[in-house]
């Protein structure tokens, strides 16, 4: 499958509103790991979950906009892991994920570098965020 969609979702990293990160929507529901690690936070936001792990790399993943969780703390996770199922976006009419990360001096990573570690993150040369290839 080709249609997973990636965008950068809010703009605004130096001093605007919103919070960095990358933006992927799939007709798809089904969240996998880009990076092994371990669970350390899973955070019930209301209308959906988000989930924090600590990568073997020192960076921190946050998966949010997650409608189910399949993971629980302290659990080690692998890439390509099953980590959940994604929102549905009503507006869109396609599933949601937001996908951010922290590098281990504090700093978030754009989504370039994001979109670089999903790419590095796939031996065989297809990234899968959701259950679609999103790249070849």
């Amino acid at each position: 499958m080709h249609d997973a969609q990636f965008y950068h979702s809010n703009p605004g990293l130096d001093g605007g509103c919103g919070d960095p990160g990358l933006t992927v929507n799939s007709s798809q529901p089904n969240v996998y790991s880009i990076a092994n690690g371990k669970v350390i936070a899973i955070f019930n936001l209301g209308d959906n979950y988000a989930i924090v792990t600590k990568g073997t790399d020192s960076n921190f993943y946050c998966y949010t906009s997650l409608d189910t969780v399949y993971f629980s703390k302290g659990d080690e996770i692998k890439t390509r892991d099953l980590i959940g199922a994604s929102i549905f976006n009503k507006e869109k009419n396609l599933f949601e994920i937001v996908i951010m990360m922290v590098n281990k001096n504090a700093n978030y990573l754009d989504e370039d570098k994001i979109w670089q570690i999903i790419k590095k993150a796939n031996s065989d040369s297809s990234a899968v965020v959701c259950d679609a290839t999103v790249f070849n």
